[in-house]
């Protein structure tokens, strides 16, 4: 005959009393501790990708991370990294989360800092009701795969036409 139970979901210790009784009505009984202990550990999720290309000389913003434990539930994350945005390379940044057993989980994000993009527009001028044409340049571009710009200007003064034919835009 066994009392006592046992709580899975719930950490800590548990006494089980085993009873038995022999033919003759002698009693005996035993103790068993049973120990429910947390041996996982959290769970890291990153927000945003886990390899990223960042412009330099721009702020880095963390785009997020979260660490959910199984008997905590949310648990601090603290991070590591030596990122220079000023510098061009690739950069590791370590998320590190450990819940109240001192079960340790780990993450890890790779920042390669680039060369920003940037265009160059020529300086033009032009005589009242003739065409102008302005070229640009794009420095850079190599490290992404597309960007936008936006241009501003006074359509009292200044008519925008995009040439469709030129094949190099």
């Amino acid at each position: 005959f066994v009392t006592g139970e046992v709580n899975h979901q719930e950490l800590g210790d548990y006494v089980l009393t085993y009873t038995a009784t022999d033919l003759y009505g002698n009693e005996g009984t035993a103790n068993r501790t049973v120990r429910v202990l947390d041996t996982t550990a959290p769970v890291i999720s990153l927000g945003g990708a886990a390899s990223m290309l960042h412009p330099r000389n721009v702020p880095f913003t963390e785009p997020g991370v979260s660490a959910l434990d199984v008997y905590d539930g949310v648990v601090e994350v603290t991070s590591t990294t030596d990122l220079d945005v000023d510098t061009d390379g690739i950069y590791t940044l370590t998320y590190s989360s450990t819940d109240s057993s001192g079960n340790t989980a780990t993450a890890t994000r790779q920042v390669e800092v680039i060369p920003a993009v940037s265009i160059l527009m020529a300086s033009a001028s032009g005589i009242t009701g003739t065409e102008v044409s302005i070229p640009f340049t794009v420095k850079n571009f190599e490290a992404i795969s597309g960007f936008q710009f936006s241009l501003s200007w006074d359509p009292e003064v200044v008519q925008l036409v995009m040439d469709e034919s030129d094949s190099s835009k």
